[in-house]
């Protein structure tokens, strides 16, 4: 049961709260003019080519400024009311911008770029400021990929993409400015009018949700309003009985293009007690009551037909009370509860209470004939002397209390849960068996305030994570030491390799190649009998390194590599020559380092997409292998791997996102996310998948990060539920070797069914003291020995017959038959 108070999970849109007290924006009115004017009598232009000549003069742009705001007007109950807020945009080409957009404030001075946030409720999200890099060229997703900072700067009574955001940002910084519905062919051309003096023509969009109507000055083809229509706003606005004559309305006074604009224009100012950080990190939840497990004090109701409901009346039973008033979300909080005392009304164990804080003025009678036309029958009680302000410090209605049967605060509810009349039975339960609900709250609300706080830390640090400020104990090298279920017999050694690194196999020409990242510099790489056949250098940078490497094959069959270091700079992609063909993200663009790189095809349309994981403030981003960035998604804080996930009937992949929290993001192909997955017992902060796809046994191994530092495997099916975990031994890695790696390499079947078995890979793991541990994928099989050496790179090959572990370290690349030594 949801038994603490929905509240702000960052900020709450001002178009919502204001419109629970009829106030939208609570500001003044508009004050433009529009007249009606003859057409041009210059030769016509089309609804698309006047479309066209606006989106060309914003995207030559170099510079643009206005004093937007978004006019809602509407009657309620024949009262008509009028609320405004600023969407003011003021921007320099390629990344000066100043904006005050509903929520939020932005600056970027092209050196730094900051962000802050209104909202009383959280305190302005706790003091938070953004405080990054400003990226070299500007994009609308550097500012909307910071799910609050996105959600702070949205109309809120806009259920459509299109003018959601501030459409100046649309026009301004994407290359396809309302994409998703603004095609050639649905246009039209309205009578012209005018705005201020300024003539304009008018172009009606189409959409399923209505018209918009853009106002174009003929002149400069600047925007200067935009109308929306009423399908795209709040069904409870567009459709609520009392509210008519509903219209919101864009005015962009004073926009142009061109022009000189001070620097000192984008400069915020930062209070000194602001907490900066690189990206918004949610604050907890406030509880609703600071009264969770506490007995509760002294109070008195009275009951209409009379007497009077006490702590002392209550003794013994479980006190079910609501506190409510006259309003449409009591009486849908009552008819949830009305379901719950139906069910509960004959069992002794509870006594309910409907509580009502209306004035004396209204008669008890008038009570109950409001409580009869909701169709609640729940008992009658009046809160005369405040006491549930002031013994329980409830603050609005509807107001939800459970009390134990020692008048001990079990559960405060504040607003109306829908799924109330579902989850209240299963608590009420819980209370009656003597358990201790309030626990629960506490303890939840204990562990989100520690994980804020540990996000916050992150989100404020200006390298967390980087190798310079993590200090790793050195774990010593255990002796070398045999198997005890398993035979490793040497195929061949390669000595010849410098300073050799993680190990990537694939196949050409049908023939199995080994890949080695060679002093994190180059690649060498070495045919099945260990030779090395080629050597690609590749060229980087002074400062560059690279400790991994991924590779996948196009619809046409071309293969590409991609290669990063781990916290570098840029990712690199190279075609099947070793051709470098892009890189990512530009050279000067400042961030915190890469953690992950995935060369793959998530749609299923052939055509491969480099999705980058940074550590820190960036997130993920996708870039297509021409290098250019085609979505970035901050959902994940600090990430930490890369993997993908099982596909769908349509062929369909998730990239799914590990990082700090411990949680599994999953985001489809165009950069939206799903809920985050939670493994019980665990945080997943890495996320590798197996070389056997998807299958019964284990299809992940994720890695959780004790507080001792130690690493313990976890190993999950694709549905990521928990099948088996394992323990590594203490110590982290001191190089940057990826310590999981998978294959077949022994002969084993897992028992699908009676009548069909499945094969079973094997997962391995490279310890940081050297050992090597192999588990098979079912977790009924599982050995290991120690190497004798620091491992530096792990991987599984098959050459010919024989299954393979190839082994890297300072002295070379060996690869080593694996094959168990009895059948047990």
């Amino acid at each position: 049961m949801k038994m603490t108070m929905k509240m702000i999970n960052g900020s709450k849109s001002l178009l919502v709260a204001g419109l629970c007290c009829a106030s939208l924006f609570a500001l003044a009115g508009c004050s433009c003019s529009t007249k009606t004017v003859r057409p041009n009598k210059s030769p016509e232009l089309t609804a698309d080519e006047v479309w066209r000549k606006m989106v060309a003069a914003y995207q030559s742009a170099t510079s643009y400024r206005d004093s937007g705001t978004v006019t809602l007007s509407y009657k309620q109950a024949g009262h008509a009311v009028e609320d405004k807020a600023d969407v003011k945009v003021t921007f320099v080409r390629p990344n000066k911008l100043r904006m005050r957009a509903y929520h939020a404030e932005v600056a970027s001075d092209g050196e730094i770029l900051r962000a802050k946030v209104f909202d009383e409720g959280t305190n302005d999200i706790d003091g938070q400021i953004v405080v990054r890099p400003a990226p070299v060229k500007l994009s609308i997703d550097d500012l909307l990929s910071d799910p609050l900072l996105r959600e702070t700067l949205s109309n809120a009574v806009v259920t459509s993409e299109l003018g959601r955001i501030s459409p100046q940002l649309e026009l301004l910084l994407t290359a396809k400015p309302f994409a998703s519905a603004a095609r050639d062919g649905n246009r039209k051309r309205l009578p012209d009018e005018s705005i201020d003096d300024r003539r304009c023509f008018r172009l009606e969009l189409a959409t399923a949700m209505g018209g918009f109507v853009f106002w174009i000055d003929h002149e400069s083809f600047v925007l200067r309003r935009l109308e929306f229509p009423q399908g795209a706003l709040l069904e409870d606005l567009a459709n609520a009985p009392d509210i008519t004559d509903v219209k919101l309305v864009a005015d962009f006074a004073g926009a142009e293009f061109g022009g000189a604009i001070a620097d000192s224009t984008f400069a915020l100012e930062i209070p000194v007690d602001a907490k900066q950080v690189r990206f918004f990190v949610p604050p907890p939840r406030p509880l609703p009551s600071e009264l969770f497990g506490q007995k509760a004090g002294d109070f008195s109701l009275l009951i209409p037909s009379g007497g009077h409901v006490t702590r002392e009346s209550l003794a013994g039973k479980i006190a079910v009370l609501v506190w409510f008033n006259d309003d449409p979300a009591c009486e849908s909080g009552l008819r949830q509860l009305e379901a719950v005392y139906q069910k509960l009304k004959d069992d002794e164990r509870f006594s309910f209470w409907a509580v009502c804080t209306e004035p004396s003025t209204i008669s008890h009678g008038q009570l109950g004939e409001m409580l009869k036309r909701w169709q609640v029958s729940i008992p009658l009680a009046r809160d005369s002397e405040a006491h549930g302000r002031d013994v329980f410090h409830i603050q609005a209605a509807p107001t939800l209390l459970v009390l134990d049967a020692e008048g001990g605060v079990q559960v405060v509810e504040v607003g109306a849960n829908p799924r109330l009349s579902h989850e209240l039975p299963a608590v009420l339960e819980k209370v009656a068996a003597g358990e201790n609900v309030s626990d629960i709250v506490l303890t939840e609300a204990q562990r989100e305030r520690q994980q804020y706080e540990r996000q916050l830390a992150i989100a404020s640090s200006t390298n967390a994570g980087s190798p310079s400020v993590v200090e790793i104990a050195e774990t010593p090298i255990q002796e070398r030491s045999e198997a005890k279920k398993l035979t490793l017999t040497k195929r061949w050694s390669n000595g010849d390799v410098r300073e050799p690194g993680n190990v990537l196999v694939y196949e050409r020409d049908q023939q199995p190649r080994v890949l080695v990242v060679t002093a994190g510099r180059d690649v060498t790489e070495l045919d099945g009998d260990g030779r090395v056949v080629a050597t690609h250098e590749l060229k980087l940078p002074d400062d560059g390194k690279i400790s991994f490497l991924r590779t996948a094959v196009d619809k046409s069959g071309r293969r590409f590599f991609a290669a990063s270091g781990l916290f570098g700079k840029q990712a690199l992609v190279f075609d099947d020559h070793w051709k470098q063909v892009a890189s990512y993200p530009p050279a000067a663009q400042p961030h915190d380092g890469i953690r992950d790189l995935q060369l793959v095809d998530l749609d299923g349309d052939g055509d491969l997409e480099l999705y980058v994981g940074f550590w820190g403030a960036m997130g993920v981003h996708r870039v297509s292998l021409t290098g250019e960035r085609e979505w970035i998604n901050r959902e994940m804080p600090a990430v930490l791997s890369l993997a993908i996930s099982a596909p769908n009937r349509k062929l369909w992949q998730k990239l799914l996102v590990t990082g700090e929290p411990g949680t599994i993001r999953p985001i489809g192909d165009l950069g939206t996310s799903d809920p985050a997955v939670t493994v019980p017992n665990w945080g997943i902060n890495q996320l590798i998948g197996g070389k056997f796809p998807f299958s019964r046994a284990t299809s992940f191994c994720g890695v959780s990060y004790t507080s001792e530092g130690n690493n313990v495997v976890v190993a999950l099916d694709r549905d990521l539920a928990e099948q088996w975990n394992y323990p590594l031994p203490p110590g982290l890695p001191r190089t940057q070797i990826e310590f999981i790696t998978s294959g077949d390499l022994l002969d084993f079947e897992f028992q699908v069914s009676a009548e069909k078995t499945e094969k079973v890979g094997q997962w391995v793991f490279g310890a940081a003291d050297g050992s090597i541990h192999i588990v098979s994928a079912d977790g009924d099989f599982a050995d290991h020995f120690n190497y004798g050496e620091m491992l530096t790179g792990i991987a599984t090959a098959q050459f010919g017959d024989a299954q393979t572990l190839l082994v890297a370290t300072s002295t070379g690349v060996t690869a080593w038959r694996v094959e168990r030594r009895s059948r047990e």
